[in-house]
């Protein structure tokens, strides 16, 4: 069947077959897409400049007096109108495992040096008023991707990995010191290869970008500009397909002393909470002599640190998004030629915990980095395993279907399933667990109104145990005005009156008055959107946060007329942080609780309700546990609707905020600075870290914060490549956008209500393409004796290709 599809998208339905045999052959299906309007492009760099090899590595101490910084070429670039006494210049040597940069910042007053940031890891922006140097590189020259360091004068530093879109959680192993004297400031780095774990084709050619800032005069200066200067504003020397190119890097020949798998974590039998990290460690047969480790090539020396960060556990503001951090140090070992290792650690977890964690590897004599593992996000594969109950809240439901999913079962292996009430009182009933796939019936009838435990323990033949607990929810029946909503955590949807629901709409900026807000909802509802987001509104305008009930029943009144329903945006009472630039109210903690709970009571049993959004991109200014005290007080009085977070910081923060919301959300604006199919894999980290919740993701619906607004092709493609990897709420950002963009919105809007049954469908996964380049994404979605397929393509040129289809398609 061949398709021809000019558009960003395709798809596929079909009444499926299903066959019992074991040999059916899959179906190859060829799929031609193609984007008619491309994004913008930008030539990349053509000045060229190639590392000498260090005859001796230097020492990493800021000073550059070493043989190593003397017999080289260096550059230079900046200097203010000319003035060499400003001028900034660097220079590279490179060794077997990584690059050594050298940077020296000519200073006529080194006493206006600021040097303010002092926290590793601090957000970037707390460097705003210092004197610093950003260095950015593209070591597989994609173009888009990019790990980016700063330091400041005194060697506070911080990074992050800008794969789709920017991670603060990653930690690159690399070194660097300052060094300060009369007439200027250096610093020097040590880049080892290893580092670039999270680039998939490291190449012996990279784009590399430095920028020095002055804070005294504001100025700012980047390599491959020699006069000119420039406000670093808008991130407009951060397209690395503009940056100066090095290359002469031994990167693909990189001598590698070892192999490594990836980090497994694996629950640990009768210790409910505990779970064990692991990777395999192989020497290769004839390990090279590197410069990094010891002199024998008889043996390699290791030392292992399993690094672990604990998102869901963070407390306070925790603007990179890490939380806690562990750190395993791993028995030193000599490993053989041909040898293999397992190295481990132990940990405490939560049940459905998701920990970021990699594994580094040093030389054990010398300390130098050998290997680094990517940094993954990871949930226990456990023997009791699957989503739980089906649904988030219950009510007057007699039973709850309980999902499990095993790794072990027989007739001889007991589920005991046990019911941890608030008052203390367990409700325990016994199963027998003899297929790998079964759905518990939990009697819900003598179980009280409450937030209750639910831990289900197999006890096998071998006196082993494990278990696995989920939250189980009940509440009074919500009155009859009301829309009751609910998660199916089987399906990672919204449920709206026991009926799939869909979300796809924009805000009606009812800011700009009643009436105005009106005639917005209006157009949406005509566009085909079914749900707005309503920031603002239910405040009387002023310095005093008082309740405008008229004012947002009149706004959720109009809303039902249309038929639409409407998510409240709480962040103008959630925002408490005093240092923030956004707090508006200063007030306590309790007196915002006080104003929530009296919203929350006014609007609960509207029909219009879908949910409260509590934090719009919290990150920055608010913690975690305030949250989730707001949670729980709109909880208390309203356990029928949703409660969402709207993240910006990349997938894993998340996981921060996880305590504290119904849903996974995260907006993300990516055209002008990164093309706009970086969409997709962002999309599939948040459903990946999302678990059983569903995924709503903002789109950038116009040009905001970035050089240019999406073409329409680049509109539809998000929308379809976010839906494609599993999110099934999408929102615009924002209002109404130019005529060819609204449209486009409304096509996705239409087409996406259209595809419910695909969106809400159990079996989900990706399906195999050819030619295997990334271009086209295809997902193939299963319900009952209904298939779909929904392709995308990712990129801004035209993809000719073929979907295989699963083997058990007829």
């Amino acid at each position: 069947m061949q398709h021809n599809i000019w558009t960003c998208a395709a798809i596929i339905w079909m009444a499926v077959a299903w066959l019992g045999t074991a040999h059916c052959l899959a179906d190859k299906q060829p799929v031609d897409i193609a984007i008619v309007d491309s994004s913008d492009t930008t030539s990349a760099a053509t000045n060229i400049q190639r590392v000498q090899q260090a005859q001796q590595p230097p020492h990493i101490d800021g000073d550059l007096a070493e043989e190593a910084w003397r017999n080289i070429t260096w550059q230079s670039f900046g200097g203010e109108n000319n003035d060499q006494k400003t001028r900034t210049e660097y220079a590279m040597v490179h060794g077997k495992a990584g690059l050594y940069l050298a940077v020296r910042c000519y200073e006529p007053d080194m006493q206006a040096l600021r040097m303010n940031g002092n926290r590793r890891d601090g957000l970037f922006e707390y460097f705003d008023n210092d004197d610093w140097l950003e260095v950015l590189i593209d070591p597989g020259l994609t173009g888009h991707d990019y790990y980016w360091l700063i330091v400041n004068a005194k060697g506070t530093r911080t990074d992050l990995c800008a794969i789709a879109d920017p991670d603060r959680s990653w930690d690159g192993q690399w070194q660097v010191a300052t060094h300060r004297d009369r007439q200027m400031w250096t610093a020097e780095f040590y880049l080892p290869y290893q580092m670039f774990s999270r680039t998939a084709d490291i190449k012996d050619e990279w784009a590399l970008q430095i920028a020095r800032r002055r804070i005294n005069t504001g100025k700012s200066y980047t390599t491959g500009e020699a006069d000119a200067t420039r406000t670093l504003s808008g991130g407009s020397h951060r397209h690395p397909a503009t940056w100066p190119r090095i290359s002469g890097l031994p990167v693909s020949a990189m001598a590698q002393a070892v192999e490594v798998s990836a980090l497994q974590i694996e629950p640990i039998a009768g210790a409910s909470g505990q779970a064990r990290l692991t990777a395999k460690v192989t020497a290769l047969p004839t390990p090279p002599a590197l410069s990094t480790a010891s002199d024998t090539d008889t043996a390699i020396p290791l030392r292992g640190v399993m690094h672990v960060m604990r998102p869901g556990s963070a407390k306070g503001l925790v603007p990179h998004g890490n939380g806690p951090r562990q750190h395993y140090v791993i028995d030193t070992v000599d490993l053989l030629p041909g040898e293999t290792i397992e190295l481990s650690a132990n940990i405490a977890i939560d049940d459905d915990e998701v920990v970021i964690a990699y594994l580094a590897l040093f030389d054990k004599n010398t300390g130098d980095l050998l290997h680094c593992t990517r940094d993954r996000g990871m949930r226990i594969a456990h023997v009791v395993g699957g989503p739980g109950p089906q649904y988030s809240l219950y009510s007057t439901e007699k039973q709850a279907l309980v999902q499990l999913d095993l790794r072990q079962w027989g007739a001889d292996h007991k589920l005991i399933s046990t019911v941890m009430l608030e008052s203390g009182e367990l409700i325990t009933q016994s199963h027998t667990a003899t297929k790998p796939s079964i759905k518990l019936p939990i009697d819900l009838e003598a179980v009280p109104i409450g937030r209750h435990v639910l831990q289900i323990e197999m006890q096998t033949p071998q006196h082993v145990s494990w278990f696995r607990q989920f939250d189980l929810v009940k509440a009074s029946p919500a009155s009859e005005s009301a829309s009751p909503v609910k998660i199916n955590r089987w399906r990672q949807t919204i449920v709206v009156d026991d009926e799939p629901f869909i979300a796809i709409g924009s805000s009606p900026l009812i800011t700009h008055g009643l009436n105005y807000a009106r005639g917005m909802m209006k157009e949406m509802a005509a566009q085909g959107f079914n749900t707005m987001h309503v920031w603002g509104g239910y405040l009387v305008k002023g310095d005093e946060a008082i309740l405008d009930p008229e004012n947002i029943l009149k706004c959720f009144d109009a809303a039902e007329e249309l038929g639409l329903k409407i998510i409240l945006s709480l962040p103008a009472i959630t925002q408490n942080e005093p240092s923030s630039p956004f707090i508006k109210y200063r007030i306590s903690d309790s007196e915002r609780l006080e104003i929530i709970a009296e919203l929350v009571t006014l609007l609960r049993d509207h029909p219009a309700l879908l949910g409260y959004e509590i934090g719009d991109e919290p990150e920055f200014f608010v913690s975690p546990e305030w949250l989730e005290r707001v949670y729980d007080t709109i909880k208390a009085q309203d356990p029928w609707h949703l409660v969402t977070i709207n993240n910006c910081r990349g997938a894993r923060s998340t996981l921060t905020f996880a305590k504290a919301s119904d849903t996974s959300g995260i907006d993300y604006y990516p055209v002008g600075k990164w093309p706009a199919g970086t969409i997709g894999p962002l999309t599939s980290e948040v459903v990946d870290l999302a678990g059983t919740r569903p995924v709503k993701t903002w789109l950038q619906g116009y040009k905001i914060f970035n050089p240019r607004a999406p073409t329409p092709d680049e509109l539809v493609m998000m929308t379809y490549s976010a839906i494609a990897r599993g999110s099934s709420s999408i929102f615009y950002f924002i209002g109404k956008p130019p005529e060819k963009l609204w449209e486009a919105q409304g096509q996705c809007a239409n087409e996406f209500i259209q595809l419910k049954q695909a969106v809400i469908a159990p079996i989900r996964k990706q399906l195999e393409t050819q030619p295997h380049d990334d271009k086209v994404y295809a997902s193939f979605r299963q319900d009952g004796q209904h298939g779909w397929i929904i392709a995308v393509n990712e990129s801004d040129t035209q993809a000719n290709g073929e979907i295989i289809l699963p083997a058990e398609l007829n």
